[in-house]
Formats: structure tokens, sequence, C-alpha cells
């Protein structure tokens, strides 16, 4: 128990056209994720033209008035912690779909990627009129745009299909292939940087405790930006 207690947990900013960590913030037995992102705001610099993409943990009012108070721009995931704004989203992104109207507000974009074996399908649902949403949508700040984005993911060789679908708000302009540019940005952080902390440097069964844990994940995304970023493949390993 006292080792469960004594574990690290940090929330790291990343920069995904570079892999390179910006900063991290250590979270406290007393705190938790949403008070440690806008202390870690603050200490990195963001400014206008700069996008903040967090997952739905993050999708915060409070944090989203820091990214604007920084004249940054946010793309933030929507789920059931704000049930009524993803309902809000979704049925309204679904009806515009069905309906076929052709409006000025309403834009869709949809691409298509293939490899390791899968052929997916990223399609965005963008609309400019955050009234639609109800009165929750005064809740956010600089709120522009909302939608859907719907994957479909299908295996080559077996032909198994998955689906599925993620809810946002921006502050950005309705550009639903900008939208789509910045989302896989976003879960591209995944594989480069969480699987590859847990994975390659073995950060989560690591023994490291508090301050020894915090040091070695400051080192080891160091070390992960300049293998990243290292272009001499054949040295990589020296």
């Amino acid at each position: 128990e006292q080792a469960s207690v004594a574990k690290l947990h940090v929330v790291s900013a990343f920069l995904s056209d570079m892999s390179l960590s910006l900063g991290q913030e250590r979270v406290s037995i007393k705190e938790n994720e949403i008070v440690a992102i806008p202390k870690l705001l603050d200490d990195i610099d963001i400014r206008q033209g700069d996008v903040v993409t967090i997952d739905a943990l993050g999708t915060q009012k409070k944090i989203v008035e820091k990214i604007v108070e920084k004249q940054a721009d946010y793309l933030l995931e929507v789920k059931d912690n704000h049930l009524k704004l993803r309902q809000n989203i979704e049925n309204d992104a679904e009806y515009l779909l069905i309906s076929g109207r052709k409006n000025d507000f309403i834009k869709k974009a949809e691409e298509t990627t293939e490899g390791h074996g899968f052929m997916v399908t990223r399609t965005c649902i963008s609309c400019s009129e955050p009234s639609r949403l109800g009165f929750c949508y005064r809740d956010w700040k600089n709120l522009r745009t909302y939608g859907i984005i719907k994957t479909e993911k299908i295996n080559i060789a077996t032909g198994e299909i998955q689906n599925e679908k993620h809810c946002f708000i921006s502050s950005l302009v309705n550009n639903p292939k900008l939208i789509l540019k910045y989302k896989r940005k976003h879960w591209a952080v995944e594989n480069g940087l969480h699987w590859q902390l847990d994975v390659t440097f073995n950060e989560d069964d690591g023994r490291k405790m508090m301050n020894s844990a915090q040091n070695f994940s400051t080192l080891t995304k160091m070390a992960l930006t300049i293998l990243k970023n290292y272009q001499d493949e054949d040295k990589k390993t020296s």
C-alpha cells in the first residue's frame, strides 16, 4: 500500500512535431491531473498560433480559460465527464450529417490511410454555430467549432472492422481538414511518448519513487527526444 501511495504520477506537455517533451508537472497525492495541467501551462511557452490538445480529462472550463489567456487555441475531447455537452454535440452532428443540409457552418472532411496491416478512414463533421448546443456552449471561452470524428479501422487480412467516435470542441476556425491533422498528432502522442516510456524505458514497472522517479522521467524524455531527432539510423544505438 505504501508503495502504491508513493508511486509518482507525472503530467507531460509534448510537442509532437519534434517529439519533444516541453515540460512535466508532478502530481502529488492530494492533487490530480486537473490541478496539475494549469500549472504546466503556466510553465511552458505557449502563445498565439499554438494549438493545445488534451484528453477528455483536461476538458475543463478553467483549463480552457488558461489556454485562451495565453492567446493559444484548444482542441479538446468531450466524453461523459461532460455528458450533456457530448450528447448535444453528437446528436447535432449526426442530424446534420443525415439531413444533408448545405450550410456554410457545416463542413466535412475525410481521409484514408493504410499501414501496419490496417486501412483507416477518418471522417470529421464540424460545425461553427455553437449556439446550436444550447446554453452550455457559453461555459467554454472562445468556443468556435464543435463536431465529431468517426474512425473506421479495417484489418486488411481478416476484414474485421472497428469503429470509434470522438466528440470535440475547439477555438479553431471551422476547418475539418486542419482539425483531423491536429487530432492525428494528438493520437500519435500515445505511441510517440507514452508507449515508448512504458515499453522502451520500462517506466511503469520501475521501482523508483518520488524524486528519483521524477528525475528518471526527465532523463528518459531527454533521451527519447535525442533518439527521435537523430537522423543517422546506423548510429542510434551507439
